[in-house]
């Protein structure tokens, strides 16, 4: 699902509204909140989302733990975390604030989409995207690659292949580049690597950012639930034949 996550900053937070419930007609005072979070997430339910921000987190995610106050907006369903579970909120988000130095980048993670992000131009934030110290990869049309400097070495799984066959551990960004800083990616240069860098299974089928598979070529002996039938078909013959097997031994004795 596409996440966004805001919270409560507490200078401008005069009515002391932060960590408390919301009561009344459930209409939040978005001038108040930040934008902590937009990204796409593997979850199904706010809750899966309280679970993941209270626990393993995401490298793009700029602030604190889920907690109550907090607004979640998952698609376009804006719910408000409230003591217990969560509830449908009013939440004007063209009034909440965001931080000045956020660039428009492509997140690429291991097995997974990339995706569309914004993330802050700091040393810090972007070491969290990739998460240890960084490494620069220069690539085309004023673009640059930013992967884990130690992502080998420190065992991370293999994400994509760049040209001359090496492979990139770990996730990384993509972002703009000028003569002496990082940029935003143009809608151009979005396009370009969301399709350099798409997952495409050998029928065609392409992995959305959620899991679940679109298009490709329509083939009986293809695909998950043909695999899996596949799969039962054989496990079958294979007890058919061991039932044989034991037949034949005991003939022979």
């Amino acid at each position: 699902m596409h996440l966004k996550i805001y919270q409560i900053d507490m200078d401008r937070d005069k009515d002391h509204a932060k960590f408390r419930e919301l009561t009344g007609d459930l209409t939040a005072n978005a001038d108040i909140y930040d934008e902590v979070f937009d990204g796409v997430v593997d979850c199904q339910s706010a809750e899966d989302v309280y679970r993941m921000f209270n626990t393993t987190g995401h490298p793009l995610h700029r602030g604190h733990s889920l907690s109550v106050s907090d607004v979640v907006i998952m698609d376009d369903k804006k719910m408000i975390c409230q003591p217990i579970g969560f509830d449908e909120v009013k939440f004007d988000e063209s009034l909440a604030h965001k931080p000045d130095n956020l660039i428009r980048a492509l997140y690429v993670e291991p097995g997974k989409q990339p995706v569309q992000v914004e993330v802050q131009n700091d040393l810090r934030p972007l070491q969290r995207a990739v998460q240890g110290m960084i490494e620069l990869v220069p690539l085309d049309d004023n673009t640059m690659l930013i992967c884990n400097e130690e992502g080998k070495l420190l065992g991370m799984p293999g994400n994509r292949r760049l040209g001359g066959g090496s492979v990139i551990a770990g996730p990384f960004l993509i972002v703009g580049s000028t003569e002496d800083d990082f940029c935003s990616l143009t809608d151009s240069q979005m396009e370009q690597y969301s399709n350099r860098f798409k997952i495409v299974t050998l029928d065609g089928q392409v992995m959305n950012p959620g899991g679940s598979m679109t298009g490709g070529a329509v083939n009986k002996e293809s695909g998950i639930l043909s695999r899996a039938n596949e799969l039962e078909k054989l496990t079958a013959q294979e007890k058919e034949l061991e039932q044989k097997k034991l037949i034949l031994e005991a003939a022979l004795q």
